[in-house]
């Protein structure tokens, strides 16, 4: 389950984990800019969200450039164990976060 603000909004996107292990898992969140490319978020030296009791998340993915106008906003639920890469201008996203996750969900707008 995932909140995704409207393009021009710097509000947090928002999510629950559900049927997961919430103390072995976090979220590592992704965003599309249009002639930018792939950035991870929120910040690049912070690239994790930790995932409260209940299962909610919340992360700023406006955090600087063009950011409100990102186009995709991918969230994966990964292992607190993996270090995902972190890496901002990117064409695509690397199969190993695919790979590694235990689940996804990916908002166009």
């Amino acid at each position: 389950m995932i909140f995704v603000p409207p393009k021009g909004s710097a509000s947090e996107v928002r999510g629950k984990a559900l049927n997961v292990n919430l103390s072995t898992c976090r979220i590592a969140l992704y965003i599309n800019v249009p002639n930018w490319g792939w950035a991870s978020k929120p910040y690049l030296n912070d690239p994790y969200t930790s995932i409260a009791s209940d299962g909610t998340w919340a992360a700023y993915y406006a955090t600087g450039g063009n950011d409100v106008n990102a186009t995709e906003i991918i969230a994966f639920l990964l292992p607190s164990s993996y270090n995902a890469p972190v890496f901002e201008q990117r064409s695509s996203l690397p199969r190993e976060l695919f790979d590694n996750c235990a689940a996804y969900v990916q908002v166009a707008r």
